[in-house]
């Protein structure tokens, strides 16, 4: 006899490894010395060609002179090669505190090379007093392809850049048609948010008709040892407004009982949970659902806090896979916020995939569903 559901537990939505390098944090790098060096090693996925980076300047008083270039990749050492990718791909500039996109001034035509790697190079070419940059996630868990952050206390000199391990760049790029690559350099913190008494969070998804849900997997932590359980639900949008009881409003859910969750009492370190629903759902028509996590008596003391990401702007966030909460899962109907920044940290368990009977639609894979909604 064959294993339950063909495809096991496939997840869809963000990674677990994604929720839990915004949880680790972010590390800033102060850029306000003479010829401090600042780079992100990123690997071109087609030809087009830089437009605008974005960064998040955490501190800036009296700032002095950046200068980006992108640069090639010099094959034999891995780092910055001196040489510009394109004539036009370098612009200085003045740092200014907050969110800055800096776009040249000329835009490249070179064209970029599939496969190849390029220098997002960042270096002060006049000193400033405070010029502080929001750099990097670390995270110990995974690092993706060629993407790295590396630094340099005299950039001037590309050897003297250094890899810094498994970190995850908070820098976005623009490109020529004026899409936006804020992934895999995650431009954004990690947000909590506290299911407690009538409040519930997590996230408002897009599912495709066809997708056999079983369960979810999201990180989350206690402020002390649980005195309640938790209810994971998965929920009908195309019913809404309505009150939780409504018919058909609940597709999927499934209890964890607090003695279950005495492992979560952790503080300072979120884990993950999987959570199995008591009977799965497929889902008939696709369209937007609700994945929430809320507490089973609406009561007790302790704080039960989820994790979403937030992004810098709309435009950066994956627009069908976003946080959303209310205040009050008892009313009639229930409120809800959805936010358009903030990426759910909940992730769905997919056993199986039923074609809708009465075929078309293209291909689900080819929609983009599955890296947070369809293109």
């Amino acid at each position: 006899m064959s294993a339950i559901g063909n495809w096991g537990r496939v997840a869809i939505g963000p990674m677990y490894h994604e929720m839990n390098h915004a949880a680790s944090g972010v590390t800033t790098f102060a850029m306000a010395a003479l010829n401090t060096g600042f780079c992100v090693r990123h690997q071109a996925r087609d030809t087009l060609d830089y437009k605008a980076i974005t960064i998040y300047w955490n501190s800036v008083s009296s700032p002095g002179v950046v200068t980006l270039r992108i640069e090639t990749i010099d094959p034999a050492t891995g780092k910055p090669s001196l040489t510009l990718y394109d004539a036009a791909a370098t612009k200085t500039f003045t740092p200014v505190a907050g969110l800055q996109t800096i776009t040249f001034d000329t835009l490249p035509t070179a064209g970029r090379t599939v496969g190849a790697s390029y220098a997002i190079l960042l270096l002060t070419t006049t000193g400033g007093t405070i010029q502080t940059l929001r750099a990097y996630h670390g995270t110990n868990i995974m690092q993706q392809g060629a993407e790295l952050a590396l630094t340099a206390a005299d950039g001037t000199t590309r050897t003297n850049f250094a890899d810094v391990a498994q970190s995850w760049p908070m820098m976005s790029m623009t490109y020529e048609d004026n899409s936006i690559e804020a992934r895999p350099f995650s431009p954004g913190v990690a947000l909590t948010g506290a299911v407690t008494g009538n409040a519930a969070f997590g996230g408002h998804v897009y599912l495709p008709a066809g997708f056999r849900i079983c369960g979810a997997e999201f990180p989350m932590m206690a402020s002390a040892a649980p005195n309640s359980n938790l209810k994971i639900s998965l929920l009908d949008c195309s019913k809404e407004p309505c009150a939780i009881g409504a018919t058909g409003y609940v597709v999927a859910s499934c209890t964890l009982d607090k003695d279950s969750l005495t492992t979560y009492n952790y503080p300072s370190s979120p884990r993950g949970m999987i959570a199995l629903f008591d009977a799965e759902y497929t889902v008939a028509a696709s369209g937007l659902f609700r994945i929430i996590v809320e507490k089973s008596d609406h009561a007790g003391t302790v704080t039960i806090s989820t994790y979403s990401i937030s992004y810098w702007t709309a435009d950066h966030a994956p627009q069908y896979w976003l946080k959303c909460g209310t205040s009050d899962i008892t009313a009639s109907p229930i409120t809800w916020t959805d936010t358009t920044t903030d990426l759910a940290c909940v992730g769905l368990l997919v056993s199986n995939f039923e074609a809708p009977a009465s075929g078309g639609g293209g291909s689900v894979f080819g929609s983009g569903v599955l890296r947070g909604g369809p293109a």
